[in-house]
This record gives structure tokens, C-alpha cells and sequence, in this order.
């Protein structure tokens, strides 16, 4: 499974720095961006130390609520808090990585806006934390937090990193259409990719003989490769054998696995398909006279077709 950047913002230049601590009314300070649907590893934030600061940061992730860009903030519970980094380790000006591990890897949602933030409380005024910032060329907005407990937007963007390990993709299987004496037409649907919008690198179905167990991709396979997202997709199933019962699902692949669809049956029932040989219809005569006791009248032929 490959970590890779979700977000970022690391411009190279500085505007700034922020004092961060209780005892400087900044407790702590966010940065909202646009999730994918993995696990939060890491992240990291520009800092320095003032003076000789003590105690422990943590970085949180939170959602988000306002507008992207704007008015965006941390909201309701953390969704997942990092393993913490002692102040005084602090490399001034460098990147301090803030790592999640265990049941902390909380697993996003694709397309949701998130907030990532660090916290630190310390009750001096000469030794506290730093945080590094830039004016300008990041599309969301930072945030603060505020004594006791609350979140106001920021002007600053507070330079950041956030890293995400793709998770194993989700996908559904309908039922199969287009049904011919040796085909038909297999029926998916991603619902999550697992990584960013085009994390899938194949999709297609599986499909085995019988009436019951679910197939994988150890047994027969038709499927496309390439970068998808989600949405809807089919695949023509060809080969198969007529009067037969089958055992099919969709299934979809990322660096982190293969997931599968629940698996539909398939029964190719014989179907008789009528041969007509190279007919005619005489045509040069198409009525008749028939003349009874009574009365004449005219009627047509009868047509042959052989």
C-alpha cells in the first residue's frame, strides 16, 4: 500500500509566525482540506520553538464546517488524535512529522472537507511553540482556537502536510443483462475507490460454474484496467456455455486489494433460434377465381415458402 500527499501547502517562503499555547490565547490552529477516501497516517507542520517550551503537541483531525477557503473551522468531536511530539525536540523551521497509528488511522471520506490541527497548552508566556506561516496561494484557510474552546477563521495559512494510505476499494454487483445462449453482461458499481478520484486500476466480475459459493479472481476473469472512480460500469462476459448455472460478481482493485461485490446468479436456459432456409413467395399470381353453385369470388393464393 502506498502513502502518498493528500494536501499541502508549503510555499517556501515565510510571512510569519504564530505563537502557539494556552497562555498566548492560541491553543491551537487548523488548516481545512479536501479529504480522499483513505487513512490518515501522518502529518506535519512548519515550527519553531520560543524560549525552551516543555510538554507535549499533538495534531487532531477534525470535520469541517463553513466554507472551504473562508469561513472553514473545526467542528464537533476529533475524529482521530496523533501520537504526541515533545516540545523541546523541536527543530526550529523544519517540518515536524505528527504520526496517527493504530485505531487512530481514522479512515476519511472522499470529496469531504477536513480540518488538521495541532493543540498544545503551556502556561508560560516566554516558553511556547511557533508556528510558521504564509500569506497567500492556498485555496482553503486556517483557523485558531481560541480560549476556552473555540474556533475562529484566519486570514494565515499555516504551512502543512497531510498523508493518507489508500484503503481496499468498495464495490457492488447488480444483476446481470443482455443474457444469450453463451453471454451476457456483467453489472458494477464502485461506490469508493479507496484512494484519490482514480485510485482504481482494474475493475471487472469473476465468475465460476454451480449454483453456489462466490467466485475470485482465481477463477474465470473479464475485466478492464486503467484509472477509474466511481460511478457504474459493465463488462461483457462471453464464452460460456449454454443451459449452465453460473456464479458471478463484480470486483474492483487498488494498491491496498481487491474487494468484491455480493455475487448474482446466471442460468443460460436454452433458447431455440429458429433457421429459415432461403425463401420465396410466388408473387405472379397472388389471386384466384373460385367459382361455387351459387357465386364467384376472387381470393389470394395460398403463399408457399420453401
Amino acid at each position: 500500500m502506498a502513502e502518498h500527499i493528500i494536501a499541502s501547502f508549503d510555499p517556501g517562503s515565510l510571512s510569519g509566525v504564530w505563537p502557539v499555547g494556552s497562555a498566548n490565547s492560541h491553543a491551537g490552529v487548523a488548516m481545512n482540506f479536501l479529504g480522499e477516501s483513505t487513512k490518515i497516517t501522518k502529518c506535519s507542520f512548519k515550527l519553531q520553538k520560543h524560549g525552551s517550551p516543555s510538554g507535549t503537541l499533538t495534531a487532531k483531525l477534525y470535520a469541517m464546517t463553513g466554507s472551504y477557503g473562508s469561513t472553514g473551522k473545526p467542528t464537533g468531536s476529533v475524529l482521530a488524535t496523533s501520537d504526541g511530539v515533545g516540545a523541546g525536540t523541536l527543530v526550529d523551521g523544519d517540518f515536524q512529522t505528527f504520526t496517527f497509528t493504530g485505531g487512530e488511522q481514522y479512515t476519511m471520506t472522499g470529496a469531504t472537507y477536513y480540518e488538521i490541527a495541532i493543540a498544545y497548552s503551556t502556561t508560560s508566556s516566554t516558553h511556547y511553540v511557533e508556528i510558521i506561516y504564509s500569506n497567500g496561494g492556498y485555496t482553503g484557510n486556517g483557523a485558531e482556537l481560541t480560549l476556552p474552546s473555540t474556533w475562529a477563521e484566519t486570514a494565515e495559512d499555516f504551512q502543512f502536510y497531510v498523508y493518507g494510505l489508500d484503503v481496499a476499494p468498495t464495490v457492488t454487483t447488480q444483476a446481470v443483462s443482455s443474457v444469450t445462449n453463451n453471454s451476457c453482461t456483467g453489472n458494477g458499481n464502485i461506490t469508493v475507490t479507496g484512494g484519490d478520484a482514480t485510485a482504481v486500476t482494474r475493475r471487472g466480475f469473476c465468475y465460476k460454474t454451480g449454483t453456489t459459493g462466490d467466485p475470485t479472481t482465481a477463477d474465470s476473469v473479464a475485466y478492464d484496467n486503467g484509472a477509474f472512480g466511481t460511478g457504474a460500469y459493465t463488462k461483457s462476459i462471453t464464452g460460456l456455455t449454454v443451459n449452465t448455472d453460473y456464479r458471478v460478481r463484480a470486483y474492483a482493485v487498488n494498491s491496498a486489494g481487491t474487494s468484491y461485490g455480493d455475487t448474482v446468479q446466471l442460468n443460460l436456459a436454452t433458447t431455440t433460434v429458429l433457421s429459415i432456409p432461403t425463401a420465396y413467395i410466388n408473387l405472379q399470381s397472388p389471386v384466384e377465381t373460385v367459382t361455387t353453385k351459387s357465386r364467384s369470388y376472387m381470393r389470394l393464393k395460398e403463399l408457399r415458402i420453401k
